[in-house]
């Protein structure tokens, strides 16, 4: 099985890394997906889908489509429409979509063909904002140009900037990318409000009422890399600047996220911050000679992958395989810590069937992101910051039954 793969260091760019099978994913989500998720969450909005028959079974089977309360609809183009244009019928679903459902705002979302047919949707949606009054963003979800279904909430999250008008600034903080109820009782929110730090908005688990005062805010905060494209926007729109704040198993990398958030609200660094910045130290530093030169397969991460990877390396262990479809650069930092210490196979996916022969071809000692009985495996991490990393670390000491290499059970299990 390794015969047909490739080691990192031979790696020149994404395309030089092999997919040893003819699919293309073990889920495989159009774009489409990932809008229709960021979209339904913003209350008081519509969602108005233009695609082919196809596009308008896909959503009704992955959201609510069809629900006497659901916000999201569909015009399903004929033959008819992808030789003439769908303007007409456009029109026509926009003006029953207003008439019936008086939204407040609508994210007006293309699919493939009329990407490719050419229909320009983009002036047609400011043809729809002179005629009836209404913010119309559009959402463009093409699958032909990206094998990545984030790419559909990316483009979502960056239409919302649409929405937001422009007024006097205030102290609040934007958060981009995680809603209210997920982001309570996290480290960061800990932190935020022990400092009181008023939170403006959280996008997109928001209203439009709300959308509309996002660019009030002194400072947006990303807790998700699918929203650096809207904080990009925001900052070029309305000059607020934004700090990331995603997963990150480098202690360091934390601190200087929290020293960039605080410097850019002008307020002293909390205590807090260092005392925490000392318990993830102390807690790598305790596992370090316990995991010193355990092998192991990556499968995914909630971390970045050549972060965590890197990170792995440092503490002593060994990759064996690493499975992603990036490739971070010749210069990247972690990509040079990683070969400093190792030089893992690299491949873009991995069925159950592959895992079983690598496993019984390389014998690692750890899986990271299985997939065994369909879920994402054992290290899915839901916290953020210092506590992520505390998390983390803590289960790589643990010794559980399904991550146990155990050759009797052909290959399922570890020990």
């Amino acid at each position: 099985m390794t015969s047909h793969l490739v080691k990192l260091r031979d790696v020149q760019s994404a395309k030089n890394i092999p997919a040893p099978s003819y699919y293309s994913s073990q889920i495989a989500h159009c774009p489409l997906h990932t809008a229709r998720k960021i979209t339904e969450k913003i209350k008081g909005s519509a969602t108005l889908v233009a695609g082919i028959a196809e596009c308008a079974f896909y959503m009704k089977n992955t959201g609510s489509h069809g629900d006497k309360d659901s916000s999201l609809f569909s015009v399903v183009l004929d033959w008819h429409d992808v030789t003439f244009g769908c303007t007409a019928k456009l029109e026509a679903a926009f003006d029953e979509l207003i008439q019936e459902h008086d939204p407040k705002a609508v994210f007006l979302v293309t699919t493939c063909v009329p990407e490719i047919t050419g229909d320009d949707v983009d002036s047609l949606a400011e043809s729809f904002h002179s005629e009836y009054g209404i913010t119309v963003a559009v959402v463009h979800t093409e699958h032909f140009k990206t094998m990545q279904e984030s790419a559909g909430a990316q483009n979502a999250l960056g239409a919302c900037i649409e929405l937001m008008k422009p007024g006097d600034k205030n102290e609040s903080v934007n958060i981009l990318g995680q809603g209210k109820k997920d982001f309570k009782g996290t480290e960061l929110s800990g932190i935020l409000d022990a400092a009181g730090i008023t939170i403006g908005v959280y996008i997109p688990d928001c209203s439009v009422e709300e959308l509309e005062c996002a660019a009030k805010a002194k400072l947006n905060i990303v807790v998700d890399s699918n929203a650096i494209l809207l904080a990009e926007r925001m900052e070029e729109r309305f000059q607020i600047p934004y700090v990331t704040f995603d997963k990150h198993i480098d202690p360091q990398r934390v601190f200087e996220a929290y020293e960039h958030i605080f410097s850019c609200l002008n307020k002293t660094l909390p205590a807090a911050v260092n005392i925490a910045f000392e318990e993830a130290c102390k807690a790598i530093d305790e596992v370090r000679n316990k995991v010193s030169g355990t092998s192991f397969f990556c499968e995914g991460t909630e971390f970045p992958i050549y972060e965590f990877n890197a990170f792995l390396c440092e503490i002593g262990m060994v990759p064996q395989l690493i499975v992603t479809e990036k490739f971070p650069g010749k210069d990247s930092v972690e990509l040079k810590t990683i070969l400093q210490h190792s030089d893992p196979y690299v491949m873009q996916r991995l069925n159950q069937k592959m895992l079983q022969t690598m496993q019984e071809e390389l014998k690692p000692e750890r899986l990271f992101g299985g997939r065994r009985g369909g879920g994402r495996g054992k290290h899915k991490i839901k916290r953020n910051g210092f506590d992520a990393i505390i998390e983390f670390v803590s289960t790589l000491t643990e010794c559980r039954e399904e991550d146990i290499w155990d050759r009797e059970h052909e290959g399922r299990r570890y020990k």
